[in-house]
Parts: structure tokens; C-alpha cells; sequence
């Protein structure tokens, strides 16, 4: 419908797009060297698709609820599809708005929450 193409092309203007994908590219590096710092696994590689960061987290914690346990920090992680329950996965997207200090922190807050369900665990 020509009203849903004007609204994807209003959508669409105004956003510098190189400028936001080196930001993207960025932030996601920076993301990867705080994960791995934390001793997270990182599944796959940045090459396939920066701002999406996916993570393997170990069997005795409940991929899904840590990621209810980082909402309530203020974290919106991706978690809850079957795909990445089935394979204890946390998808850490970097396509829509985020600041870069609450970013700066997310791996050390993730280690925190990850430490405590674990602890809860034994």
C-alpha cells in the first residue's frame, strides 16, 4: 500500500545510516571485548552479524529467566523464542536505542546475575 511505503520512507529519512552502522560496529565491539572479559562464551562470529551478540550460558542456568533477571536491571535481552531456550542462549541486539553506559556495564551486571542464579543453583 502506497500509505505503508510513505510511512517507511518517512521512517527512513533523517537517519545518517554509515554513521549508524559504524556506531553499531563499534558498540558491538566494545561489547565483545567486555563479554569475553567476563568469561562468557560467545557463539559464532562478529563478522556474521555485528549488533547481534549471541551467548552460551552454562546448563545449570535458565537462559530464559536470567534474561527476566536482567530485565529487571533494566535489560531487555532476547531469550524467550524456543529457538534459544532450546540451546540456553541470550541474544544481546544492538539495532534499536541504547545508551553506551548502561552498555559500558552490561557484561559486569550480566556476570553479577549470571554468578547469583548460579549460586542459587548449587
Amino acid at each position: 500500500s502506497s500509505n505503508l511505503l510513505a510511512a517507511l520512507d518517512a521512517a527512513l529519512q533523517g537517519t545518517d545510516w554509515p554513521m549508524r552502522w559504524r556506531r553499531i560496529q563499534q558498540a558491538d565491539a566494545a561489547l565483545h571485548e567486555g563479554l569475553q572479559d567476563a568469561g562468557f562464551q560467545i557463539v559464532g562470529t562478529r563478522a556474521r552479524m555485528p549488533g547481534i551478540v549471541t551467548l552460551a550460558i552454562p546448563t545449570e542456568v535458565n537462559s530464559r529467566l536470567l534474561a527476566k533477571s536482567m530485565a529487571r536491571h533494566g535489560y531487555l535481552l532476547a531469550g524467550h523464542s524456543s529457538y534459544l531456550q532450546t540451546r540456553n542462549w541470550l541474544q544481546i541486539c544492538l539495532m534499536g536505542q541504547w545508551q553506551d553506559d548502561l552498555l559500558e556495564v552490561l557484561p559486569k551486571q550480566l556476570a553479577r546475575q549470571l554468578k547469583r542464579a548460579m549460586a542459587m543453583e548449587v
